[in-house]
C-alpha cells in the first residue's frame, strides 16, 4: 500500500482543523478523570467521515494511482481502513512484531488520515490466529481445547491489544475491530458464540485500560441482519460499536440495483443503534468491462456511489463510510483471496476484480470515480 502526503488537501475536514483531528492522538494516557463514551468515536472528529482503500498498483499505473489518492484526500477522504492478521503481529507464540504496522500508521498520519484498524481472528469463514491457537489438521478451527475465551488465548489477546492500542491511539486511531466478517464463521458454530463474544469483551477491557476513548468492536457482513441475528445480538452487545461491511448483491454475487442502498443503509444504522453506524467497507462491481456476467456495468457501480453519499446526507448517524477501492485487484491478488477463503463461487472473480473505481492495469479512472469526488465536495 502506498499512501500518498498531499501538500494540496484541504486545511478542514468538515469544518474541522486537522490539528483537530490529530490533536488527541498525541499520547496513550487514559484522561484519567475524563467521562468519555467510547460508542460515540470520540477519537474521530465530529462529523461525518469518508475513506478509500488503496490496492497495490502495477508499475504502469502507480503515478495515476498515487496522484489520484492525493486528490481524493484533497476533496475530504479524511480517513483509512488498515488490516492485519493476528498472525501477521504474532508470527511465533508470544512474539509480537508490529513493526509493518507502525510503519503503515505513520504513513497514514503523514497523509492526513485518521485510522481504522482491523485486527482479523476470524476473516469471513476462516480463522487469522497465530498458528499454535487453531488445529493441526483444520486451520479453520480452533486448537483443541481452546475457545476463545479460553484464559491461554485471552492472556495472548491481552498481549496483542497492550501491543497495538496504544500505536493506533498515538498514531491518530479511532477504531479497532478485533474480528472481520465473524458471522461466516460463526454461524455455523453457535458453540463458539458466547466465547468470541466474550473475547471481544475482554479486547474492549484492556483497550479500556490504555485510552478509554478507543472503540473496540467486531466487524459483521450486512447479510449477518437477517440471516445471523443471534450473532448480531451477541457481537453488538460485545461491541463499543458493531461495524459491517456492504456489497449489496445476490447469493450468486450478481448486483442488485443500487436502489436498495437507503434502505439497506437504514437497515444498518438501525442495527447499530444506540451506537453511529460504521461502515467498515462497501463496494460495488463494474463487471467484466464489455462483457459483464454479474448483471453490473460502470454506470451501476457510479449509480451505488452516488446513492450512497444522498443516503450519507441525509442522516449524520452514518459517522464512516470506507469504499473499497480505489483501484480494482489484480487477478493474482483475486486468486489469492479466493484461495485464502476457500470460495469457489463462479461470481467471484468479476466481483473481486472490479470493485476498483479505477482500472487496475493503468489507473484509468471508471465513471464512479468522478461521482465518488462529486459527492465528497457535497458533504
Amino acid at each position: 500500500m502506498s499512501l500518498t502526503s498531499n501538500p494540496r488537501r484541504r486545511a478542514t475536514l468538515g469544518g474541522v482543523a486537522l490539528s483537530v483531528l490529530f490533536g488527541c492522538g498525541g499520547s496513550s494516557s487514559s484522561g484519567a478523570g475524563l467521562a468519555v463514551e467510547p460508542s460515540t468515536l470520540p477519537l474521530l472528529a465530529a462529523g461525518q467521515h469518508v475513506g478509500i482503500a488503496y490496492s497495490t498498483p502495477t508499475p504502469a499505473a502507480r503515478a495515476a494511482l498515487d496522484a489520484a489518492f492525493g486528490e481524493c484526500i484533497a476533496a475530504g477522504v479524511s480517513t483509512h481502513e488498515l488490516s492485519f492478521s493476528w498472525a501477521e503481529l504474532e508470527s511465533s507464540p508470544g512474539v509480537l512484531d508490529t513493526s509493518t504496522l507502525t510503519r503503515t500508521l505513520v504513513r497514514t498520519q503523514t497523509s492526513g488520515l485518521a485510522s481504522y484498524l482491523v485486527i482479523k481472528t476470524i476473516d469471513g469463514s476462516t480463522l487469522s490466529l497465530p498458528a499454535d491457537l487453531v488445529h493441526a489438521d483444520d486451520p479453520n478451527e480452533l486448537a483443541a481445547g481452546l475457545t476463545f475465551h479460553h484464559p491461554a488465548v485471552l492472556a495472548r489477546l491481552d498481549a496483542l491489544i497492550d501491543a497495538v492500542a496504544p500505536l493506533l491511539v498515538l498514531s491518530g486511531g479511532f477504531y479497532l475491530s478485533v474480528g472481520d466478517g465473524v458471522d461466516g464463521w460463526l454461524a455455523s458454530r453457535p458453540e463458539h458464540l458466547s466465547g468470541f463474544a466474550a473475547f471481544v469483551t475482554s479486547a474492549r477491557a484492556r483497550a479500556r485500560g490504555h485510552d478509554a476513548r478507543l472503540a473496540v468492536g467486531a466487524t459483521l457482513r450486512f447479510s449477518s441482519i437477517v440471516l445471523a441475528d443471534q450473532v448480531l445480538s451477541a457481537v453488538r452487545t460485545a461491541s463499543d460499536v458493531v461495524a459491517f461491511t456492504y456489497y449489496p448483491l445476490k447469493p450468486d454475487l450478481a448486483v442488485r440495483s443500487p436502489d436498495v442502498v437507503a434502505a439497506d443503509l437504514a437497515t444498518m444504522r438501525q442495527a447499530a443503534q444506540p451506537a453511529p453506524l460504521v461502515l467498515q467497507a462497501i463496494g460495488y462491481p463494474s463487471g467484466w468491462s464489455g462483457a459483464p456476467t454479474n448483471g453490473s456495468s460502470p454506470e451501476l457501480q457510479r449509480q451505488f456511489v452516488a446513492n450512497v453519499f444522498a443516503a450519507i446526507a441525509q442522516d449524520p448517524g452514518i459517522r464512516y463510510v470506507s469504499f473499497r477501492q480505489l483501484a480494482d485487484w489484480s487477478r493474482s491478488e483475486v486468486t489469492r483471496l479466493a484461495e485464502t477463503h476457500a470460495v469457489t463461487a463462479p461470481g467471484l472473480p468479476e466481483f473481486l476484480a472490479t470493485l476498483g473505481l479505477r482500472e487496475h492495469a493503468d489507473g484509468a479512472a471508471k465513471p464512479a470515480y468522478a461521482q465518488f469526488l462529486r459527492g465528497l465536495s457535497g458533504m
